[in-house]
Protein backbone atom coordinates (compact mmCIF):
# COMPACT_ATOMS: atom_id res chain seq x y z
CA UNK A 1 0.00 0.00 0.00
CA UNK A 2 1.20 3.71 -0.65
CA UNK A 3 0.29 6.78 1.43
CA UNK A 4 1.18 10.53 0.75
CA UNK A 5 0.64 13.35 3.57
CA UNK A 6 1.41 16.64 3.02
CA UNK A 7 0.98 19.40 5.68
CA UNK A 8 1.70 22.90 4.41
CA UNK A 9 1.40 24.67 8.08
CA UNK A 10 3.97 22.56 9.66
CA UNK A 11 5.87 21.97 5.94
CA UNK A 12 6.33 18.67 5.69
CA UNK A 13 5.14 15.87 3.48
CA UNK A 14 5.35 11.85 3.85
CA UNK A 15 5.91 8.84 1.26
CA UNK A 16 5.69 5.31 2.24
CA UNK A 17 5.15 2.37 0.66
CA UNK A 18 4.30 -1.08 2.66
CA UNK A 19 4.02 -4.44 1.81
CA UNK A 20 0.47 -6.30 2.55
CA UNK A 21 -0.39 -9.75 1.54
CA UNK A 22 -3.29 -10.56 -0.61
CA UNK A 23 -5.41 -13.38 -1.74
CA UNK A 24 -4.22 -15.98 1.08
CA UNK A 25 -6.20 -18.04 3.34
CA UNK A 26 -3.59 -18.38 5.92
CA UNK A 27 -4.60 -16.50 8.70
CA UNK A 28 -1.12 -15.37 9.71
CA UNK A 29 -0.73 -13.74 6.50
CA UNK A 30 -3.46 -10.95 8.52
CA UNK A 31 -1.19 -10.98 11.03
CA UNK A 32 1.77 -9.94 8.84
CA UNK A 33 -0.18 -7.62 7.56
CA UNK A 34 -0.96 -5.48 10.92
CA UNK A 35 2.53 -5.71 11.74
CA UNK A 36 3.70 -4.30 8.62
CA UNK A 37 1.53 -1.64 8.53
CA UNK A 38 1.86 -0.31 12.44
CA UNK A 39 6.16 -1.16 11.70
CA UNK A 40 5.50 1.91 9.11
CA UNK A 41 2.97 3.97 11.84
CA UNK A 42 5.04 4.11 14.31
CA UNK A 43 7.91 6.00 12.26
CA UNK A 44 4.89 8.17 10.84
CA UNK A 45 3.98 8.86 14.40
CA UNK A 46 7.56 9.29 15.59
CA UNK A 47 8.40 11.71 12.55
CA UNK A 48 4.81 14.26 13.15
CA UNK A 49 5.58 14.49 17.04
CA UNK A 50 9.05 15.44 16.28
CA UNK A 51 7.97 18.27 14.10
CA UNK A 52 4.96 19.46 16.16
CA UNK A 53 6.90 19.53 19.19
CA UNK A 54 9.76 21.61 17.13
CA UNK A 55 6.73 23.81 15.48
CA UNK A 56 7.17 27.25 17.02
CA UNK A 57 11.08 26.77 16.86
CA UNK A 58 11.30 25.85 12.74
CA UNK A 59 9.10 28.40 12.27
CA UNK A 60 11.77 30.81 12.76
CA UNK A 61 14.11 29.37 10.20
CA UNK A 62 14.85 31.63 7.48
CA UNK A 63 14.92 28.47 5.00
CA UNK A 64 11.68 27.55 3.46
CA UNK A 65 13.27 23.69 2.90
CA UNK A 66 10.30 21.44 4.62
CA UNK A 67 10.67 18.19 6.56
CA UNK A 68 10.30 15.53 4.71
CA UNK A 69 9.55 11.26 5.54
CA UNK A 70 10.25 8.54 2.98
CA UNK A 71 9.79 4.66 3.09
CA UNK A 72 10.43 1.92 1.02
CA UNK A 73 10.82 -1.28 1.47
CA UNK A 74 12.23 -4.57 -0.03
CA UNK A 75 11.55 -8.11 -0.61
CA UNK A 76 14.28 -10.14 0.50
CA UNK A 77 12.46 -13.39 0.65
CA UNK A 78 8.54 -14.49 -0.19
CA UNK A 79 7.82 -17.91 0.70
CA UNK A 80 4.78 -19.25 1.62
CA UNK A 81 6.09 -20.52 5.35
CA UNK A 82 8.55 -17.32 5.61
CA UNK A 83 8.75 -13.80 5.04
CA UNK A 84 11.62 -10.80 5.27
CA UNK A 85 11.44 -7.81 4.57
CA UNK A 86 14.05 -4.99 4.43
CA UNK A 87 12.51 -1.20 5.19
CA UNK A 88 14.72 1.46 3.91
CA UNK A 89 13.51 4.69 6.19
CA UNK A 90 15.29 8.24 5.23
CA UNK A 91 14.04 11.91 5.07
CA UNK A 92 15.23 15.33 6.57
CA UNK A 93 13.92 17.82 9.53
CA UNK A 94 14.11 21.12 8.74
CA UNK A 95 17.16 22.73 9.57
CA UNK A 96 19.09 19.89 10.19
CA UNK A 97 22.77 19.58 8.51
CA UNK A 98 21.75 16.70 6.19
CA UNK A 99 19.26 13.88 5.97
CA UNK A 100 19.03 11.20 7.65
CA UNK A 101 18.13 7.40 7.00
CA UNK A 102 17.68 4.10 8.80
CA UNK A 103 16.92 0.41 8.01
CA UNK A 104 13.79 -1.50 9.93
CA UNK A 105 13.48 -5.53 9.16
CA UNK A 106 9.89 -7.68 9.56
CA UNK A 107 10.87 -11.00 9.57
CA UNK A 108 7.88 -13.30 9.68
CA UNK A 109 7.07 -17.32 9.84
CA UNK A 110 3.80 -17.65 8.42
CA UNK A 111 3.60 -21.14 10.05
CA UNK A 112 3.99 -19.78 13.56
CA UNK A 113 2.20 -16.21 12.73
CA UNK A 114 4.57 -14.76 14.78
CA UNK A 115 7.64 -12.18 14.04
CA UNK A 116 10.95 -14.11 13.85
CA UNK A 117 13.88 -13.05 16.65
CA UNK A 118 17.46 -13.71 15.52
CA UNK A 119 17.62 -16.37 18.55
CA UNK A 120 15.11 -18.13 16.85
CA UNK A 121 17.21 -19.14 13.58
CA UNK A 122 19.34 -20.91 15.85
CA UNK A 123 20.02 -23.80 18.43
CA UNK A 124 19.84 -23.38 22.19
CA UNK A 125 22.98 -21.77 23.97
CA UNK A 126 24.16 -21.77 20.16
CA UNK A 127 27.16 -18.87 19.74
CA UNK A 128 25.46 -17.39 17.24
CA UNK A 129 25.70 -13.54 17.88
CA UNK A 130 29.58 -14.09 18.10
CA UNK A 131 30.03 -16.04 14.82
CA UNK A 132 28.25 -13.24 13.06
CA UNK A 133 29.97 -10.72 14.28
CA UNK A 134 33.36 -12.15 13.77
CA UNK A 135 32.19 -12.64 10.43
CA UNK A 136 30.57 -9.07 9.94
CA UNK A 137 33.72 -7.46 11.60
CA UNK A 138 36.12 -9.34 9.27
CA UNK A 139 33.79 -8.43 6.20
CA UNK A 140 33.79 -4.43 6.99
CA UNK A 141 37.47 -4.22 6.78
CA UNK A 142 37.82 -5.81 4.23
CA UNK A 143 35.49 -3.16 2.51
CA UNK A 144 37.11 -0.65 4.28
CA UNK A 145 40.20 -1.29 2.75
CA UNK A 146 38.47 -1.34 -0.43
CA UNK A 147 37.37 2.16 0.03
CA UNK A 148 40.79 3.36 1.27
CA UNK A 149 39.68 2.87 4.78
CA UNK A 150 36.18 5.02 5.13
CA UNK A 151 35.56 2.81 8.20
CA UNK A 152 37.78 2.53 11.41
CA UNK A 153 38.42 -0.24 13.36
CA UNK A 154 37.12 1.50 16.61
CA UNK A 155 33.74 2.32 14.91
CA UNK A 156 33.66 -1.40 13.42
CA UNK A 157 34.55 -2.99 16.82
CA UNK A 158 31.66 -0.93 18.76
CA UNK A 159 28.92 -1.05 16.16
CA UNK A 160 29.72 -4.40 14.90
CA UNK A 161 30.72 -6.64 17.86
CA UNK A 162 28.99 -9.19 19.35
CA UNK A 163 26.18 -6.87 21.16
CA UNK A 164 22.57 -7.64 20.63
CA UNK A 165 21.67 -3.68 19.76
CA UNK A 166 24.18 -4.25 16.66
CA UNK A 167 22.25 -6.99 15.04
CA UNK A 168 18.55 -5.58 15.09
CA UNK A 169 18.26 -5.25 11.31
CA UNK A 170 18.90 -8.65 9.33
CA UNK A 171 17.12 -10.18 6.60
CA UNK A 172 16.69 -13.47 5.52
CA UNK A 173 17.88 -14.35 1.41
CA UNK A 174 18.75 -17.43 -0.64
CA UNK A 175 22.43 -16.82 0.08
CA UNK A 176 22.38 -16.17 3.91
CA UNK A 177 21.59 -13.67 6.50
CA UNK A 178 22.00 -10.00 5.21
CA UNK A 179 22.83 -7.58 8.10
CA UNK A 180 22.68 -3.62 7.48
CA UNK A 181 24.68 -0.94 9.51
CA UNK A 182 22.89 1.84 9.47
CA UNK A 183 25.03 5.34 9.07
CA UNK A 184 27.20 5.92 12.06
CA UNK A 185 27.10 2.77 13.41
CA UNK A 186 30.27 1.57 11.99
CA UNK A 187 32.25 4.68 10.54
CA UNK A 188 31.25 8.49 9.81
CA UNK A 189 28.26 9.87 7.99
CA UNK A 190 29.97 9.91 5.11
CA UNK A 191 30.90 6.62 4.90
CA UNK A 192 27.00 5.83 4.60
CA UNK A 193 25.28 2.46 6.29
CA UNK A 194 26.98 -0.92 5.34
CA UNK A 195 25.71 -4.34 4.63
CA UNK A 196 27.19 -7.40 4.72
CA UNK A 197 25.82 -10.79 3.79
CA UNK A 198 26.32 -13.66 6.16
CA UNK A 199 26.54 -16.96 4.18
CA UNK A 200 24.75 -19.75 5.48
CA UNK A 201 27.77 -22.06 5.13
CA UNK A 202 29.51 -19.42 8.00
CA UNK A 203 26.95 -20.34 10.79
CA UNK A 204 25.79 -23.43 9.47
CA UNK A 205 26.74 -25.63 12.32
CA UNK A 206 24.67 -23.58 14.51
CA UNK A 207 21.49 -23.28 12.50
CA UNK A 208 18.14 -25.13 14.24
CA UNK A 209 17.79 -27.82 12.12
CA UNK A 210 14.25 -27.31 12.21
CA UNK A 211 14.01 -23.90 12.29
CA UNK A 212 13.22 -21.37 9.73
CA UNK A 213 17.14 -21.56 7.98
CA UNK A 214 16.80 -25.48 7.59
CA UNK A 215 15.67 -25.41 4.32
CA UNK A 216 18.45 -23.19 2.62
CA UNK A 217 21.16 -25.28 3.59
Amino acid sequence: ETIYLQSGKLLYEIDIEYPQITGSTNPAAEKFNQQAKALVTNEVRSFKAYVVERAAELEELETKTGSDLGIGYTVAIARDDLISIDFGIGGYYRGAAHPNSHSRVLNFDLKSGKPLRLADLFQPNARYLQTISEYCMKDLQKQSKAKENILDDASIKEGAGPNPKNYQSWTITKQGLGVNFDAYQVGPYVAGPQFVLVPYAAIKDLIKPDGPLASFL
